[in-house]
């Protein structure tokens, strides 16, 4: 959304109070202004003109440092949309759902991604989407599309498990102690990827911002 369209006022009017805004969400900034100024006052002045602008664009907040994915409230999106967000940022680099085979079935690579923690992801991120709706925010993913066994910090069960997910053709040395990593220019690979790719925005068009890493050996 444009600044300007994220501007509101608030007037008081022979007795009545009015909350003018561009769009749902430049409302809704007024109408959290407006609770702010009646906690402060104990009620609505007089003489009540209130107008405001935000000064950023993009104003781009994770629903909660800590904690994963499956871990946000609702309050917490009401909590950045207080503080004035209108993206809700809802992955980071240290969760384990950041690449679109966390979110949609692959039928290139079927094991992927457990059925379950799949079905999981869907219904958390339909549900943060239907939250960020109600609170005047948009959506951001950051994904890292570097599938790869990990370093030596993880169990070497876990490691060689990640072996059994790809077919070994679409997988070449990282050259680092990542060990093994999906090769992004393999064609099975690039056809699963355009396959996801497509799906993914079928579920979730409601995304309108993605940040996408990639290491490719």
């Amino acid at each position: 959304a444009k600044t300007a369209g994220d501007a509101y006022e608030i007037v008081a009017i022979d007795g009545s109070v009015v909350v003018n805004g561009a769009t749902s969400r430049a409302v809704l900034y007024g109408v959290y202004e407006l609770q702010d100024v009646i906690a402060e006052h104990g009620g609505v002045p007089a003489d009540l003109a209130v107008r405001g602008t935000p000064s950023l664009e993009l104003r781009v907040l994770h629903p909660r440092v800590r904690g994963g994915f499956g871990g946000y409230r609702q309050s917490d999106f009401e909590f950045i949309s207080r503080c004035g967000a209108n993206v809700a940022h809802l992955t980071h680099d240290w969760m384990a759902e950041k690449t679109f085979f966390s979110f949609v079935p692959s039928a290139e690579f079927p094991h992927a991604t457990d059925p379950a923690v799949l079905e999981r992801n869907r219904k958390r991120l339909r549900q943060y989407l239907d939250w960020c709706a109600l609170y005047g925010l948009d959506s951001a993913l950051w994904l890292c599309e570097m599938p790869c066994q990990g370093g030596p910090w993880l169990a070497e069960s876990q490691r060689h498990a990640f072996l059994d997910r790809y077919p070994a053709e679409c997988l070449s040395d990282s050259g680092t102690h990542q060990g093994k990593v999906l090769c992004l220019a393999h064609p099975l690979v690039e056809q699963a990827y355009r396959q996801a790719i497509r799906q993914f925005f079928v579920d979730f068009p409601e995304i309108s911002m993605m940040l996408v890493f990639t290491l490719d050996s």
